[in-house]
């Protein structure tokens, strides 16, 4: 089976009931496991929460601080693999 439909199936399971969301997408990947836990470059390390690692990025949080009106987005791992995917909410 193909590691990013592993993944989603993975996150979609671990998010489903929790998380409202609508779509998972591929966005990028960590280079290496022991930043899974630690914010590098643009991506900033939420939490960990059901099995899936949460992360959002920094110029988002810049957006924010600035009372920019956009949307934090929501970027998830599983430990299936370094890949992060970006939830949304249509």
């Amino acid at each position: 089976m193909n590691t990013n439909v592993q993944d989603i199936a993975i996150i979609a399971n671990a998010l489903n009931g929790k998380v409202d969301f609508s779509a998972i997408e591929f966005d990028q990947c960590i280079m290496d496991e022991k930043y899974r836990e630690q914010s590098v470059n643009n991506i900033v390390f939420v939490k960990k929460m059901n099995g899936v690692w949460f992360y959002t990025t920094k110029t988002a949080i810049e957006d924010a601080m600035r009372l920019a009106k956009n949307e934090l987005p929501v970027l998830v791992g599983c430990s299936n693999s370094l890949n992060l995917y970006r939830i949304y909410n249509f």
